[in-house]
C-alpha cells in the first residue's frame, strides 16, 4: 500500500502544471494538432502544455 502512494504521489507531481513567465496553462489546447501530416492517424492522448501570452 505504501509503494502505491508513493507511485500515486509522484504521478501527481508530475502532472502539476509550472508555466514559465509570461505563459499560462490552457486546458483546453491541445499539443497534438491534427496537421496535413497526421489527419488520416490523429494521436488520441495529449500532453497539457503552456501557451504564450
Amino acid at each position: 500500500k505504501m509503494y502505491m502512494l508513493i507511485l500515486l504521489s509522484m504521478v501527481i507531481g508530475a502532472l502539476a502544471n509550472e508555466c514559465p513567465s509570461n505563459s499560462h496553462f490552457n486546458c483546453c489546447g491541445f499539443a497534438c494538432t491534427i496537421t496535413c501530416e497526421n489527419y488520416k492517424n490523429p494521436q488520441t492522448f495529449c500532453i497539457r502544455i503552456c501557451v504564450d501570452v
